[in-house]
């Protein structure tokens, strides 16, 4: 509440019904036929009921990149990387269950960033040492589980575990 144009976060698939999600996928597939992109590019839209309008595309890997990494198989960024110089995939591959994350923002001031064990779900790790502003990003934090309702909730335990970690007193 008190940061409300903050990003706080994604999780996929997102909650759409089949007929939105098939419309939004023929609008794109038009706009894009017609547009000189390479590689991935995300595409924004704001939904309302059964309408939809789409903000922007952007020719870049979008913020929620990350999401969409399989768990097998060559990587997004390889993916990236080869359809910029012209090589696709002879198959789409479907993704399977669900993946969210958010931004851990610091609650307070950390003068000094102390070393932790940090897990694999976490990433953009602050270095040891280095300061961190109250508000800052301090971190980005990933769960997957078989339904978006369960990696939002993974999701939440696991910044409350990191908070948890950096908050503890010290004994």
């Amino acid at each position: 509440p008190r940061h409300p144009f903050r990003y706080g976060g994604a999780v996929r698939p997102a909650a759409l019904r089949e007929n939105l999600a098939q419309a939004m996928t023929a609008a794109l597939t038009r706009l894009t036929a017609r547009l000189p992109l390479t590689g991935l590019s995300s595409a924004d839209f704001l939904v309302d009921g059964d309408r939809f309008h789409l903000l922007e595309i952007n020719p870049r890997p979008g913020a929620t990149f990350d999401l969409f990494e399989p768990e097998r198989g060559p990587s997004l960024f390889a993916l990236h990387v080869d359809a910029c110089a012209g090589r696709l995939p002879d198959t789409v591959r479907r993704l399977e269950g669900a993946t969210a994350g958010a931004i851990l923002y610091a609650a307070r001031d950390i003068e000094d960033m102390p070393a932790l064990d940090w897990p694999d779900w976490v990433s953009d790790r602050p270095v040891p040492g280095s300061a961190v502003k109250a508000d800052a990003p301090l971190c980005s934090v990933f769960a997957r589980a078989e339904t978006a309702a369960q990696a939002r909730q993974l999701l939440e335990r696991r910044m409350a575990e990191i908070e948890a970690r950096l908050w503890e007193p010290v004994t």
